[in-house]
């Protein structure tokens, strides 16, 4: 997983898994919060405006399938070092539901 905060926009990106595209965008919340999707499998989360976004990180974490006490983690650690890329690597599969996984 790799996540990263661009403190100019205020917005949080994560890419779940790499991929080329994204076929679908799912809106979560309409401003704060959209979901990039291929083939209906989640790949991408978009946090926009914190800290307003990061009322979402639980429902974009049910929407995906991620642990959302994950989520919650990653979004923390991005906003503590701001405008960098940052990978995360798991001993155990991050998402709830093995099956989402590409």
């Amino acid at each position: 997983m790799k996540a990263y905060y661009d403190s100019k926009a205020d917005a949080i990106g994560i890419e779940l898994v790499p991929v080329d595209r994204i076929d679908e965008d799912y809106a979560v919340h309409d401003t704060y919060c959209h979901v990039g999707r291929l083939d209906g499998q989640p790949f991408t989360i978009e946090f926009l405006g914190t800290p307003e976004a990061l009322e979402y990180v639980e429902e974009a974490a049910k929407v995906t399938g991620v642990n959302p006490q994950l989520l919650v983690a990653v979004t923390k650690a991005v906003l503590a070092a701001p405008d960098r890329d940052i990978t995360f690597e798991f001993d155990d599969p991050f998402y709830e539901n093995e099956s989402l996984v590409a």
